[in-house]
């Protein structure tokens, strides 16, 4: 029994021997990864209680103000959004909208959560989002309601042509005349 309980000892120390060998001594090529370099993050810019305004050569367009406004890049982001739409220089709608975003580059203005009140004729539009589309001179509105003297709807996109003065209601269309009111 010494001679097997030997021989099981040798092979077990010849086997360790080759373990520590080709483990330890034995040169093999390490892979090396890369460490990944972060992106370069894009500088951004916060104003607290600012105002963005488009101006032209017939003078302002639209002023949105807000608490906080969040510039990166060509977006600016505005937080609890008031401001007006003007026409030659004079307000014709007030806004206020919970956010905004405003793309420089092109005039689009989208705000979130919007009401618009015209300031000459007392009209009301509220809707879920406004995009204001600069280049086409019209806005377009989802999720709209609209109360004014002498009517009411409801419909589900809105398009007006600030340049044309003219309206167009899309979707499921709701509307209340008010008749004979004096």
């Amino acid at each position: 029994m010494t001679l097997r309980s030997s021989g099981a000892f040798a092979v077990s120390l010849a086997l360790l021997g080759f373990l520590v060998w080709y483990f330890f001594v034995f040169p093999r090529p390490v892979p090396l990864e890369e460490v990944p370099q972060k992106m370069p993050q894009k500088v951004g810019v916060l104003l607290v209680g600012a105002e963005v305004m488009k101006v032209t050569e017939q003078g302002k367009e639209w002023v949105l103000k807000a608490p906080r406004i969040e510039k990166q890049g060509d977006t600016v982001t505005l937080f609890s959004v008031a401001g007006s739409f003007l026409r030659n220089g004079i307000p014709f709608y007030e806004v206020q909208a919970e956010a905004g975003i405003v793309f420089l580059e092109t005039s689009t203005v989208i705000l979130e959560n919007v009401v618009l009140y015209s300031v000459k004729v007392g009209e009301r539009l509220s809707g879920k989002r406004l995009t204001w589309q600069g280049k086409d001179q019209e806005f377009l509105m989802e999720g709209v309601s609209f109360s004014g003297r002498e009517f009411s709807a409801r419909c589900d996109v809105l398009v007006y042509n600030v340049a044309e003065r003219r309206a167009h209601f899309r979707g499921d269309v709701v509307v209340k005349l008010e008749m004979g009111k004096q």
